[in-house]
């Protein structure tokens, strides 16, 4: 891709990949008690799942910082002032203990209220577990073998404390932010299977969650009751929350409403009136909105990114503009299993000559003018220094027509040209050849799907076409919808969701244009993703070594799982097992900068975008 000069082309260093946020510093104006905020929301990005038991379909970061968390507190809160950290001033919890050799973990509970009056206690966490093992595979973080495969037992020994048993040592910042950090107490109001009646209490015996039978009639009363968006708000289910902020409407048009809580025990408590989020069809409609009503019409609004050349119009006009880069990766599968080119996809080789395809920082200087931060492994560069090495903070396979081409050629591949369809011509597992499982005469030419709308994705996967054509490699790309898009790529490999002789599993490749946000498990290990099973393992990558890897980070002894995640990010750079593109700043959107209004105060990136408008306050 030809680099067009720029004047911030070379920024995505020190402002995205640094994550230049905006902290919750010294207010600016005499604050203005009460007042009503307004978000954007992202085009179909309504949150739209209440239920903080939600499942992989529903595991997004809209539903999760735009909803869930908002009303339902878990037991950590991780991302804020721009660090992937626990902040415990947010937390239900206080700091674990872990002791037997880091085989057994104590936590003791803050003093949380919930709005119908009851605390917060174990018999809530109680129920969230009965419901964690009877309904595991519902669970979006669920991975086979880890939380809770991994407990062997749990024990409640007073209103505020739990203890896990656990069947093996763990490391205790993996298990704290991987394990603890899945947990989010369930109000005993809610332990029920029908709205008839009066709601339950914690003294009562015998309640549903008790019994595998009756907790799975419970959870199937929640998620059906999570799935009618439009009774949230007067729901006495739903109404029944621990959070800074009680929902007061939602539309069918996907506006939302929220008021604080007045029981709200934690820090700290609400200054706004109100919170609405926003819904606007198009990114265009947003910021439409936004030049022609300016900052009191939207406190938060995000600017698109066919408009950044309004950057300086955006700042005179009274919004002050964040480049955010979240704790964050991006990418997209290769369906492993496909039966035609599953066999290709396998080889370590063609996913490297692959990668030189992808002008990772061509299209961040060019398509978003230096708003985003590249990806190049498993973890995420930003915010810097959190969890990336230094190995994998350069790019192992940079933009190269050359090596792509070298090493096709290499391994039996033969028109690899410009208007050619390289084919497989030594076929074979030897070192020059295709290797194990792809047949003489395989071509070169896939689909590639894309969402449609997505103007970013669209740019790159345009531009990837392009270069892969000087190379023999054909890619044939087609749009969908972006939930199509993401449902089309279902897991084919060992443990997945689809056998591979399914025509499910025809798929290739699925560019969903979005990043994969490290939440509910925040230490960045990769048993959500490459583990085989696992929920977020796509493209159905299985591979001892990387499982082995996962594992010794898991268990490593305290303090060593750092060292144990550099062996496996490493490992994973160069195995290239996704197609890793830039990360930009949002899930679904996605953005390239959010516009903060100056007359809004309090605001600070959380890096798993979690919003926290408890700390905002308007200004006169």
């Amino acid at each position: 891709m030809a680099r067009k000069k720029s004047g911030r082309g070379a920024q995505w260093f020190g402002a995205a990949l640094v994550a230049a946020g905006l902290a919750a510093g010294p207010l600016t104006a005499p604050v203005s008690a009460g007042g009503t905020a307004y978000f954007a929301e992202g085009p179909g990005a309504a949150p739209s799942f209440i239920f903080p038991f939600y499942d992989a379909r529903n595991c997004t970061t809209v539903n999760i910082g735009q909803l869930v968390q908002l009303l339902y507190r878990p037991l950590y809160w991780f991302g804020n002032d721009n660090s992937s950290s626990i902040d415990y001033s947010y937390s239900l919890g206080h700091p674990p203990v872990f002791s037997d050799g880091d085989k057994t973990v104590t936590v003791t509970l803050n003093s949380y209220n919930w709005s119908d009056g009851e605390h917060v206690t174990s018999r809530d966490i109680e129920f969230w577990m009965n419901m964690m093992f009877a309904e595991k595979d519902q669970w979006c973080g669920y991975t086979p073998g880890y939380f809770p495969d991994n407990v062997a037992s749990v024990s409640y020994p007073s209103s505020s404390t739990f203890v896990l048993h656990l069947k093996q040592a763990y490391d205790p910042t993996w298990f704290t932010y991987n394990e603890l950090s899945q947990i989010t107490p369930l109000p005993i109001a809610w332990d029920r299977t029908s709205l008839s009646g009066p709601a339950p209490r914690p003294s009562q015996p015998h309640l549903p969650d008790t019994t595998a039978r009756g907790v799975a009639a419970v959870y199937k009363f929640l998620y059906d009751l999570a799935t009618d968006t439009a009774t949230y708000a007067r729901s006495p289910i739903w109404s029944v929350v621990d959070g800074p902020w009680e929902l007061k409407s939602i539309t069918a048009a996907g506006e939302v409403t929220y008021v604080p809580n007045p029981a709200y025990s934690g820090s700290p408590k609400p200054s706004l009136s109100a919170l609405v989020l926003v819904p606007f069809a198009t990114g265009s409609a947003a910021f439409n909105e936004v030049r022609s009503a300016g900052p009191a019409a939207l406190q938060v609004a995000y600017l698109p990114d066919g408009d950044l050349s309004q950057l300086k119009a955006v700042e005179a006009e009274g919004y002050r503009v964040t480049n955010f880069a979240p704790s964050a990766i991006s990418y997209f599968p290769l369906n492993l299993h496909n039966p035609r080119f599953g066999a290709l996809f396998s080889q370590t080789y063609f996913r490297q000559a692959f990668a030189h395809l992808v002008d990772q920082m061509g299209w961040v200087v060019q398509l978003v003018d230096g708003f985003a931060v590249p990806t190049y492994g498993p973890v995420p560069l930003a915010p810097a220094g959190d969890w990336a090495d230094a190995e994998e903070s350069s790019d192992p396979y940079p933009f190269s027509l050359a090596d792509a081409a070298g090493i096709l050629k290499a391994h039996g591949w033969v028109d690899v040209a410009p208007g050619q369809t390289a084919y497989c011509a030594r076929p074979g597992t030897g070192p020059d050849e295709c290797g194990a499982g792809v047949v003489k005469g395989l071509k070169i030419a896939f689909n590639l799907d894309a969402p449609s709308g997505a103007t970013i994705t669209d740019e790159e996967v345009q531009d990837l076409k392009r270069q892969a054509a000087q190379v023999g490699v054909v890619l044939e790309l087609t749009e969908h919808a972006r939930a199509r898009v993401v449902a089309a790529a279902v897991d084919c490999g060992p443990g997945g969701s689809a056998m591979p002789t399914s025509p499910r599993c025809n798929w290739t490749a699925e560019d969903w244009g979005a990043g994969r946000i490290f939440v509910p498990d925040y230490f960045p290990t990769g048993e959500r993703i490459f583990y085989p099973g696992a929920a977020g393992n796509y493209e159905g990558w299985s591979d001892a070594t990387a499982d082995t890897l996962m594992a010794a980070t898991a268990s490593a002894p305290a303090g060593l799982a750092r060292a144990s995640l550099d062996a496996y990010q490493n490992y994973l750079v160069q195995q290239a097992p996704v197609v890793f593109v830039p990360t930009l700043a949002g899930d679904p959107v996605p953005a390239s900068a959010e516009l903060i209004s100056t007359r809004l105060d309090g605001y600070s990136n959380n890096v798993f975008m979690l919003l926290t408008p408890e700390t905002w306050h308007l200004t006169s």
